[in-house]
């Protein structure tokens, strides 16, 4: 089903190219910008949280485990 859906794309992609190939004008609106850094910094927070819990357990597990 994956490589379906990418012969997909490649067609979508393709005809785009042939059938507008006109000059594009793109516009990026102020709050893009916010937008990507709120989705960078909840992403790199968010990894840091995991990595955290991840530590803690293991030291957990190694200071209650019997020896």
């Amino acid at each position: 089903m994956r490589r379906a859906r990418q012969g997909s794309v490649a067609v979508c992609v393709a005809a785009g190219l042939v059938f507008f190939e006109g000059q594009l004008q793109a516009y990026i609106d102020p709050g893009s910008g916010a937008l990507l850094w709120q989705i960078l910094v909840g992403g790199f927070l968010g990894a840091m949280y995991l990595v955290r819990k991840a530590i803690t357990k293991l030291t957990s597990r190694k200071m209650s485990s019997p020896k």
